[in-house]
């Protein structure tokens, strides 16, 4: 009877635990975005380039793309890598490069092959071509808001760039909740940031919308 009561006692706290997780990270992310939606943004615009590994179409795939033509940042480039030149996605990136001739959009067809995953490679050949140090990561199926840029360079303000720095960036992924696809990925990824800089982890974090 007293190890039926130990084993109900344990079952309940394994119950429990997760619940209380979900409720520290909801705090953390509240606490988060209240502090970063209260911070301005430094006068910072160090040149950035945006690295898009493209395989096919998402839901709003041109207007995903168009946002990064949209940014009011000044110093930018924007590259795409598809797996050949017949994927879906090129006519529309050919459409935005004749749409802002003004923006260095460059479109790079193929990548060597440095191991299974094909998107890796693309981000690998895409590193080699970028011709700034800051390198911002996007999937297809993103979608940003024009002051994008802006926010991703504001932790590198009170700190100088160092060789390796990881920035973590979430997107708001239109194809998500339309099609079911990417959104668990999205959602407990960005709890898990939110609650290791409400605990301060030695490894420095930042999460971006």
């Amino acid at each position: 009877m007293h190890l039926n009561g130990i084993w109900s006692d344990a079952t309940l706290l394994l119950a429990v635990a997760p619940l209380a997780y979900y409720v520290l990270a909801s705090v953390a992310a509240l606490r988060f975005f209240r502090r970063e939606r209260a911070r301005s943004l430094p006068p910072i615009t160090p040149p950035v380039s945006v690295l898009k590994p493209v395989r096919g179409l998402d839901f709003g795939s041109y207007e995903n793309f168009l946002s990064f033509c949209l940014q009011d940042y000044p110093d930018y480039e924007l590259l795409f890598a598809v797996n050949d030149d017949k994927d879906p996605a090129v006519p529309l990136i050919q459409r935005l490069q004749r749409e802002f001739p003004e923006r260095r959009i460059r479109l790079f067809a193929g990548a060597e092959r440095l191991g299974a995953n094909r998107k890796i490679n693309k981000l690998a050949r895409l590193v080699r071509e970028a011709r700034n140090d800051i390198l911002v990561i996007s999937d297809g199926d993103v979608r940003v808001g024009p002051q994008y840029l802006h926010e991703v360079v504001a932790p590198f303000a009170d700190r100088p760039l160092q060789p390796l720095q990881v920035l973590v960036i979430t997107g708001f992924a239109v194809g998500s909740f339309a099609h079911g696809r990417k959104q668990p990925v999205t959602v407990f990824f960005d709890q898990h940031v939110c609650v290791a800089g409400a605990a301060r982890c030695g490894a420095r974090c930042w999460a971006r919308w």
